[in-house]
């Protein structure tokens, strides 16, 4: 990875411990949540998944996530 320079904040580290990092149980692309967020769709092969329930969050209005912004690895990159 590239070095942050003097004013970049570090990326932070995310750890998922056992269950890693949520991903596409088919080719291991990321997810937008579907189903009032108790799904997501894989944006790659468009294969439909169950959350794993220590991972559940409602969807907003918008349909984000309600912790969108407590979780770095859901707003970084948007």
């Amino acid at each position: 990875m590239a070095r942050t320079v003097e004013g970049e904040y570090e990326p932070p580290i995310v750890n998922f411990g056992e269950m890693g990092p949520i991903r596409c149980n088919r080719c291991n692309a990321n997810m937008q949540f579907v189903d009032a967020g108790r799904r997501f769709q894989c944006l790659m092969c468009k294969l439909t998944t169950d959350v794993p329930t220590e991972y559940f969050q409602h969807l907003g209005h918008t349909g984000q996530r309600v912790d969108k912004y407590e979780r770095p690895e859901l707003v970084l990159g948007t």
